[in-house]
């Protein structure tokens, strides 16, 4: 019989008025004046979350249930009368309530398989990211060989500079403090990650005090740990548990992943996406990287995902208002 499989979102609207004005208390609070920790993008709601269920509905009906994580926001749009979705907010899930109000996605991701009543395995999915066609489960979880691990193609940067490049050489600290041979590692791709919660805990058994000061960081901070880089790169260098590498490839010329990073111009914009529209990948990620664009330019370049998206995703999902639970 297959293992059942849940899903799970975090979801923040950085536009609500309330969030701004506590975001903007604690910077004062915290002097967090980091660009990368508070960059606009970080927080910006384009409306993709509504479009990443519809595609979880077309294309992995199997999913048993979608739990999204917020802060106490919820969408408009939400249908939270479906049986099959479930909102989780941060305070049921930190078990420090004093590291809350958090403005870190590294910390909420430590915590994520603290959700009452998640399936052992579950798929962990950034609003961005998109299924393009039909998956199955054992392109996540087979019994044979385990968890299936996605690489991107360049090496995980090292002594970038920034809060998050520190974050990931503090992340690789921890690994090689552990695995002392192990050098090149890869970047995780963009795609649904899947997460075993006895690995999770295993990991917060070796490693409390990184855990414990990664959930205490309001913003994200140098000494973060990156969730994604340490399990699955623990998985494949400890050497115990079994595991799967799959390399999504590179490039246009990859139908199984795609992952576009949008800039502040739309030049490109929309050939890129009907590249991706054409191909049908099976994953496909929407990176918000657009912190500088002007404020006509970042309402161009929402016009030019919101088309793109409706287009591929037009049948509204049972976890919309206008749908039946």
């Amino acid at each position: 019989m297959q293992e059942a499989l849940d899903a799970v979102y975090t979801w923040v609207d950085g536009a609500d008025p309330a969030y701004r004005e506590q975001l903007a208390d604690y910077q004062r609070r915290q002097n967090e004046n980091s660009r990368d920790s508070v960059c606009p993008s970080r927080f910006r709601d384009n409306g993709e979350l509504l479009y990443s269920l519809r595609s979880l509905e077309q294309h992995a009906p199997w999913i048993r249930h979608v739990y999204l994580v917020t802060n106490g926001q919820v969408p408009a749009w939400l249908n939270q009368r479906s049986s099959r979705l479930t909102i989780v907010t941060h305070e049921k899930l930190f078990p420090e309530k004093s590291d809350l109000p958090t403005f870190n996605s590294h910390a909420i991701e430590l915590h994520l398989h603290r959700i009452p009543g998640l399936s052992e395995h579950y798929l962990y999915f950034n609003d961005d990211v998109f299924l393009g066609n039909r998956v199955e489960p054992d392109d996540f979880l087979d019994s044979l060989t385990g968890q299936q691990i996605r690489f991107e193609g360049w090496p995980l940067p090292v002594n970038e500079g920034s809060v998050l490049g520190c974050a990931l050489d503090f992340t690789q600290a921890l690994l090689n403090a552990r695995f002392p041979t192990r050098t090149g590692r890869r970047d995780i791709a963009h795609t649904p990650q899947i997460y075993r919660r006895s690995i999770l805990r295993q990991l917060e058994a070796i490693w409390p005090a990184a855990f414990k000061a990664t959930s205490s960081n309001r913003f994200r901070s140098p000494d973060d740990v990156v969730l994604r880089v340490l399990y699955y790169h623990f998985l494949a260098e400890a050497g115990v548990w079994r595991y799967f590498t799959a390399a999504p490839g590179k490039g246009p010329s990859s139908i199984g992943y795609r992952f576009l990073q949008i800039g502040p111009g739309v030049d490109g914009l929309r050939q890129a996406l009907r590249e991706i529209g054409e191909q049908h990948p099976r994953f496909f990620c929407l990176n918000d990287n657009f912190g500088g664009a002007t404020p006509d330019e970042a309402a161009r370049i929402r016009l030019e995902l919101g088309a793109f998206l409706g287009k591929c995703f037009p049948i509204p999902s049972r976890f919309e208002i206008s749908t039946a639970a």
